[in-house]
């Protein structure tokens, strides 16, 4: 199975699926800068707390790591990336899985972020998008979570056209929220891009944030909305 094909679409309401949270980081050398023009906060920064309280806030929702706890299963020949929590991806030329975040490892694992490269963001889903079909592709349709795949991001992919694609296709298995920051032309082009995207696709949300958002009420608006 290509490590490009979306989860299998069914007919069972979301409202009944269990949910495989994720999160997909933008580490292109553009987070390294202000949120605004004069902040002293960086896009890396705000995305940190974005994602810190992500972690918080989605904990005992991963359903690979409550299956693990179901059965029995203990963390003998696990590590503690892998042990259950909101998956946590880079994506700039290439995509990294990092591993599962709690709030016991969040700083460790958040400390691997160094921004540099470019924007590609079909990196990133293609490595999310391999672990999930590694760990629910061999299950029938109608017992696949549904991916929520959160992207933090202050650009327009380069492989827009490759994304959209992707996305067109993931309708039904897929939900998408994505969090733009920045400022300038270049932060109106990429807002402008997904805002194209979620247009032509339903379960694609926009959201635009900066250093003046309430985090964590945005964050609880988020997970409340897929409880």
């Amino acid at each position: 199975m290509s490590d490009t094909t979306p989860p299998a679409a069914q007919d069972a309401s979301e409202a009944e699926l269990d949910i495989e949270p994720k999160v997909l980081l933008d580490v292109s050398g553009s987070m390294a800068r202000p949120c605004a023009p004069g902040s002293l906060v960086t896009r890396l920064a705000l995305a940190k707390q974005i994602i810190g309280q992500l972690t918080v806030a989605t904990e005992g929702m991963d359903t690979a790591g409550k299956d693990e706890v179901a059965g029995g299963k203990t963390a003998v020949g696990t590590t503690e990336e892998d042990e259950g929590g909101l998956e946590f991806t880079l994506f700039s030329d290439t995509g990294v899985a990092i591993g599962d975040l709690t709030s016991a490892n969040f700083d460790k694992l958040f400390a691997k972020v160094v921004p540099g490269g470019g924007t590609y963001l079909m990196e990133g889903i293609k490595t999310v998008n391999a672990d999930y079909q590694e760990e629910f592709g061999s299950k029938p349709a109608s017992h696949q979570p549904v991916m929520m795949l959160w992207i933090v991001t202050d650009g327009e992919p380069q492989d827009k056209n490759e994304v959209a694609q992707w996305l067109m296709s993931a309708t039904g298995k897929v939900r998408v929220e994505c969090l733009v920051m920045g400022y300038g032309d270049d932060h109106n082009k990429a807002l402008a891009a997904w805002n194209n995207i979620a247009a032509t696709n339903h379960h694609v949300v926009v959201k635009t944030v900066t250093d003046k958002t309430d985090v964590e009420a945005m964050v609880k608006e988020m997970v409340a909305a897929i409880q």
